[in-house]
């Protein structure tokens, strides 16, 4: 299964464990929302990238689980 997801700036504690929402679209044009915890490469330039865009970001913001998955 592939999914192509989004970050969104809102953030939420799942198990106890804060992480980001992503939404997201599985190869059946099916929409999802994807829980992160942390995104990383093995790749150095790869990884400065995905730091840099996450920064760009707005700042995120706590949302209670409850809002996002009924």
């Amino acid at each position: 299964m592939q999914i192509l997801i989004t970050a969104t700036e809102q953030t939420t504690t799942l198990d106890g464990i804060p992480c980001r929402l992503w939404h997201g679209v599985t190869e059946g044009g099916h929409p999802c929302d994807v829980f992160v915890l942390r995104v990383g490469s093995a790749d150095v330039h790869a990884q400065e990238e995905l730091v840099r865009a996450l920064r760009e970001m707005p700042p995120p913001r706590e949302v209670p689980l409850g809002r996002i998955v009924p």
